[in-house]
Formats: C-alpha cells, structure tokens, sequence
C-alpha cells in the first residue's frame, strides 16, 4: 500500500483482512493532508504496534530537490518522526528559499504571475485555497497569461460568472462594459441570487461578480470587445499544453514537483487557515514547499504565517515595489 498515511479506518482494516503473513506499506505521515477525508493519523506511525515483528526502512533520500531547499524542509517538517535525520540529497546546493512580504494582495499576485511566467513550463502557484486561486486567474487572465488549472473549478467557470457573461451576451452593444455589467447585476438580482451559494474556504459569488466588472473597467471597451477579450483570455486554459503556467491548491499539487514553486499568500489566517485543524495545517503548509525542486519562494501581505516565525524581518531588505524579501 502506498500513501498509507491517508487511509481511513475502514481502509486499514480491509488491509488486516488482506494481510496473510506479508504487507509493505509506504508513507509519510508529515503529508498526511485529507484529515477532512477521514483519513486516520497513525495508521502508519502506529504500524509495528498492529503488525508486530514489522521492520521499518527509512526512506531519506531525496531525488527531487536541492540541498538547501531540503535542509529547510527538514526544518519546518511538521512532526520529526524520525525522517528529518534521514533526509538528504545528493542534487546540488542550488539557493535558498526567497520570502517576500508584498504591500497588498494585487502586487504579490501580478509580481508573482510574472516572476513564474518567465518559466512557464516548469513553474506553478501554489495557494491555500481555490478562493485565493481565482483572484491568480482573473489576474493572469487580464494580463492576457495562459494558465493551466489542475482543479475541476475555474474562475471562468463559476455559476454567477457564467450567468453574468451568458446575460451580458444579449445585452451587446456599444455602452461601456463595466457600466453595462453592473446594469445587468442589477436588473437580474444577481447579488441576492447568488449571495449565499458560494463558501469562506472556496468562493464568495458577490465578490466574483464584481471582479469580473473590474476586469472590464481595466479598459475603455465596449460590452463586445470585452466578451471577445474574454474568449481569448480563457481559451485553451484547460489544456494540457505543458508550457502554460499552471495553478493549483495544495491539495491539488500533492504529489507532483516542479522545478519553480510559488507558495502565496502565506499569511497568518491564510496558512494556516483559520478554520483549519492546526497539526493539518502544518503538515498542509509541509506539502506545499516540499513540490519544488529548484527554487521556493513564499510571499504574504498580512502578518507572515507562524509556520515562518523562526524567519525574523530583521534578515529583509526592502525592493522598489515596497514589498520585503529575504533570499
């Protein structure tokens, strides 16, 4: 059984049902990340109690990352079950991991976006939730940057977005867009309509809609320039062409590397989330850092996530931009 970390109760039971004398199991109980699944911490830590005799074999060796990404692995590792003096690499130094503390949210995304587009192919956004994802692919979509999603939803395809283009479609003329967008909100109730379909952890349906008004007041253009704009934006955003940026959760990232990570809006209330089992959380956070390969960076805009509380601002020089980074 591999990712033994992530069964359930009934799943390790049908293990012991299973068992005639041999069982190998791997995993990693610090990537345990679907406690929300059911899935049962110390189905593996636990092992050699259910399975008595059972030999353990640490897997340390780390073909993926550079040796000073893994050291800072090892030191933000949620729990040190023994691993973290296993870990090593025999890759190159490469550099340390960046962290950045940005102004306000849209820099930390726009300059994201761009830093990680220089490297399309091997790079992706890592974020907390899918909510803080859709702020990236509006963004990247109005900077006219393909991206490749690996989750089902996409900001394109919310049920309010998509009502309010499908209405704005029969409503083409040559009024502004933003000015005609929000005449259509308000002549179909869409706040109040949508208001409550959306969650905390995912999506809020009144500030999608008037995301998509702020996309169109970004230019001087029609209702019909601004569908075309749309069209072009989003087309081919779900291919699996592999030199478009790619966006996802960190639970849509587990188990996939990158060369090139960017971990966003690591933010205290962020990451860990507030409404997040706090051990999770880490181990969460753990996942994330852990898909790179080469380079890591991590950036917030409100006061930095406690799982950084050992990376003091005094070690931060300030850029032109106004935002903060150590490297």
């Amino acid at each position: 059984s591999d990712l033994c970390q992530d069964t359930d109760i009934t799943q390790f039971k049908f293990l012991k049902l299973l068992f005639a004398g041999n069982i190998v199991v791997v995993g990693d109980e610090n990537q345990l990340i679907y406690e929300w699944r059911s899935a049962q911490p110390g189905n593996l830590s636990n092992f050699e109690q259910q399975y008595p005799g059972a030999t353990k074999l640490y897997l340390g060796q780390n073909y993926r990352s550079t040796k000073k990404l893994v050291n800072f692995f090892k030191e933000i590792i949620p729990t040190d079950n023994g691993i973290a003096s296993y870990m090593k690499t025999d890759n190159p130094d490469g550099v340390e991991p960046k962290l950045i503390h940005y102004p306000d949210q849209d820099t930390e995304i726009e300059q994201v976006i761009r830093e990680a587009s220089k490297d399309p192919e091997n790079s992706v956004i890592i974020a907390r939730t899918n909510r803080t994802l859709f702020g990236v692919q509006r963004t990247a979509a109005g900077m006219g940057i393909k991206y490749k999603n690996l989750g089902k939803k996409d900001f394109w395809d919310l049920n309010e977005v998509k009502a309010l283009l499908t209405l704005a479609k029969d409503a083409v003329g040559h009024q502004h867009a933003a000015e005609s967008l929000q005449s259509i909100i308000r002549e179909h109730n869409l706040y109040n309509r949508y208001r409550n379909s959306g969650d905390q952890m995912n999506s809020d349906p009144v500030e999608n809609l008037n995301n998509v008004v702020k996309i169109a007041a970004n230019r001087q253009e029609n209702l019909g320039d601004f569908l075309s704009r749309v069209r072009r934006m989003t087309y081919g955003r779900k291919s699996h062409k592999e030199k478009d940026l790619v966006l996802a959760t960190v639970h849509q990232a587990k188990g996939r590397e990158w060369d090139n990570v960017f971990v966003i809006a690591a933010d205290h209330g962020m990451m860990p989330h507030k409404d997040g089992e706090l051990s999770e959380e880490r181990r969460i956070f753990f996942v994330a850092c852990s898909r790179a390969a080469k380079t890591l960076q991590i950036s917030w805009t409100g006061n930095q996530s406690m799982f950084l509380n050992d990376y003091g601002f005094d070690e931060f020089e300030e850029r032109n931009d106004g935002s903060l980074i150590r490297e």
